[in-house]
């Protein structure tokens, strides 16, 4: 086995193995419940970490409500969707290393929770060395990701799209790039990532 096929084999196993870890640990602290006839969300949390976001949102991207946690705790909110109208809501749970999403449906029927839709979006990991900065994506749900990287003047310098992969590794040396700020973006799926970062 050649050295590109055991660094690929090594990242495979690590990014399976803190997926499953990430997941478990997540669906135990997590709960969302809903009341069908009084139109209500009821959500719970375990252990929540310092720095650790609650979000509601629409369907489309607004935020209905946020919660930042300041200390370690447990928490429980009961949000009405009561004169909000029909449609996709998201109980979004975020941390540093990915965001736990469950949706839930309002219509005239009342509020539904689906369930089988929940799913983990897992946040780009960077690392600096020197003049490379690395990018790890564990893409669990193998959404369309695409990345590009721009200067603070709008100029694009690399764009990539349309990967798939469960496993997204990338390096880019900036050695040759002007003195600047630049920013890497990461689209996966309905999530955007921003890395912001300089070069001397």
């Amino acid at each position: 086995m050649n050295i590109v096929m055991k660094n690929f084999f090594k990242s495979t196993v690590f990014a399976v193995v803190m997926f499953v870890a990430i997941s478990v640990s997540a669906a135990k602290k997590v709960e969302v419940s809903v009341d069908q006839a009084l139109g209500v969300v009821n959500i719970s949390l375990k252990n929540v970490s310092v720095g650790e976001h609650l979000i509601i949102k629409d369907f489309s991207g607004l935020s209905l409500y946020k919660k930042t946690f300041r200390e370690m705790t447990n928490f429980q909110k009961t949000f009405s969707l009561k004169g909000k109208d029909n449609g996709m809501y998201f109980v979004e749970v975020e941390n540093d290393n990915q965001i736990q999403i469950t949706p839930v449906l309002k219509n005239d029927q009342g509020v539904t929770l689906i369930e089988k839709a929940a799913r983990f979006v897992f946040k780009p990991q960077y690392l600096r060395e020197g003049s490379v900065l690395k990018l790890s994506l564990l893409n669990s749900n193998e959404d369309d990701v695409k990345i590009t990287m721009f200067s603070d003047k709008g100029v694009e310098i690399i764009s990539e799209g349309m990967i798939h992969d469960v496993v997204i590794n990338r390096k880019y040396d900036t050695k040759n790039l002007p003195i600047g700020s630049y920013t890497l973006k990461v689209s996966q799926g309905k999530e955007t990532f921003l890395k912001s970062f300089d070069v001397y």
